[in-house]
């Protein structure tokens, strides 16, 4: 997301932007942003989190974001700043590390709000972890909505559920209706026949269920030798680094990073695929106290997505979605090889495009110009 707001900030007239990114975002990061002069990045070494309750190396995160929040206020408050904007507050290590700095920045301050029911404190039926997660998370949210000045949601139902929830100034909340200027990605049919199935995102079993996508995959694979997968994602979980090294089939079919995925490769295979899964562990109201993630990239993509039942999902956005019983992996897949053979897929693709045309961008210059110049 921080590359889709880079480039609707340089919409706006006579703008400076500067990014304070880490050195592995910035790696990441489309060399159009990189090159263009109106921007400047100021990047700090930060060590990533564990993904698990790894008290060294989430200390050592810890202080370096303590570190680089503390040179981030300083700058910001000795510089010429209209509006800073935080990408993502969430991700309990970084609250903690980050509150007591950021929260003192004197410009005009705005959050992009990715998972509302947290900020909100309302229970999710998600990992027992990660309840604790979003509990003590909220807290945090509590003391920062006291310091914000805005608050920026991706989709107008969003928006509402914030104000039903009374978490804010209503006239402060900025809607930008998740119409992001994605680059098309239509569906690249250069595969070699191949049939790709595709689940994007850190491989973390709190966030996916592998287990039933592998068991289903391996299967599917030997049955049908074209298949290709992909955990497009730093691995993570290593059960599932272990579940798929011990079979000959998912080494063979199925393809994991160890690290970050380079952009290009990135964008390379979302282009060739011809399913975005998603496993989802948890429940989520996608569309309403949710918008971000690998959904919201499948669906400005326009790709065709499978998406566990356990998610709710705004009816708007079904038409280039199906949805599955996790213990029906299996029939979900062959069902997608069968769409691609019969040609039903290309109407699938279809609806997709018609999907991506609800994230187009219409309002971001007046609603960020609003922010700026302290309007209502």
């Amino acid at each position: 997301m921080l590359f889709e707001l880079s480039k609707l900030f340089l919409q706006l007239k006579d703008v400076n932007l500067t990014l304070f990114v880490s050195k592995e975002v910035f790696k990441r990061l489309d060399d159009r942003i990189k090159s263009d002069p109106r921007v400047k990045f100021i990047q700090y070494d930060v060590p990533r989190t564990s993904g698990r309750l790894n008290f060294i190396k989430n200390r050592l995160y810890m202080n370096a974001i303590d570190n680089a929040a503390k040179d981030i206020k300083e700058k910001v408050n000795n510089g010429d700043f209209d509006l800073v904007i935080f990408e993502t507050l969430q991700g309990l290590p970084f609250l903690k590390a980050s509150y007591n700095e950021l929260s003192a920045i004197r410009s005009k301050k705005a959050a992009v709000v990715h998972d509302a029911d947290v900020w909100a404190g309302e229970k999710r039926n998600v990992p027992f972890s990660l309840r604790i997660n979003d509990s003590l998370s909220h807290n945090y949210f509590k003391k920062w909505i006291k310091k914000l000045d805005y608050l920026i949601t991706l989709e107008d139902e969003q928006t509402e559920y914030l104000k039903e929830k009374n978490l804010f100034d209503h006239s402060k909340i900025i809607t930008l209706r998740g119409k992001f200027t994605f680059e098309s990605k239509d569906y690249n049919n250069t595969t070699n026949g191949k049939i790709i199935f595709t689940i994007p995102g850190s491989v973390d079993h709190l966030r996916r269920n592998y287990s039933e996508f592998l068991n289903a995959f391996e299967r599917i694979a030997q049955e049908y030798d074209y298949v290709e997968g992909y955990l497009l994602g730093r691995m993570m979980d290593e059960d599932v680094r272990r579940r798929i090294l011990s079979s000959e089939v998912l080494k063979s079919h199925l393809k994991f990073w160890d690290e970050s995925v380079p952009n290009d490769e990135f964008e390379e295979v979302i282009s060739k695929s011809h399913f975005i899964v998603l496993p989802i562990a948890g429940n989520y109201r996608y569309g309403i106290t949710k918008i971000t993630g690998p959904l919201y990239d499948a669906l400005v993509d326009a790709k065709p997505v499978m998406i566990s039942n356990n998610i709710h999902v705004n009816p708007k956005y079904m038409k280039s979605v199906l949805i599955y019983d996790l213990k029906d992996t299996y029939d979900i897949l062959k069902k997608g090889i069968n769409m691609v053979e019969s040609g039903e897929y290309l109407n699938l693709i279809e609806e997709a495009k018609k999907v991506r045309e609800l994230f187009k961008p219409d309002n971001f210059v007046e609603e960020i110009s609003k922010m700026i110049k302290n309007e209502g």
